[in-house]
């Protein structure tokens, strides 16, 4: 299931595993997707939509992360697979 998160920066590197050379990498911040409070410490993620800094992201993580990226058998963890426009949350409290 996808989880959020917000990108916090990107990552350069001269040297890829081969099958990543064209993988864009970011650095990610995992988010509740209802309070928006930071969960645990940012992780990399192969961005596969094009979001840049400061714009909240779904990604999925283990295998899965694979699939979007179209290639077997290359070592990523977590992929970036939507940019979130708007979230809504309905107040359930009453």
């Amino acid at each position: 299931m996808p989880q959020m998160g917000i990108i916090i920066g990107t990552i350069w590197g001269t040297q890829k595993y081969p099958g990543l050379e064209d993988a864009k990498m970011q650095i990610m911040q995992p988010i509740c997707g209802v309070t928006r409070q930071h969960l645990g410490q940012p992780i990399t993620v192969v961005d596969t939509v094009g979001a840049g800094p400061g714009e909240t992201v779904l990604y999925i993580t283990a295998y899965e992360a694979v699939i979007p990226y179209h290639r077997d058998m290359v070592p990523i963890d977590a992929a970036v697979v939507g940019i979130v426009e708007s979230t809504y949350v309905k107040d359930t409290t009453s």
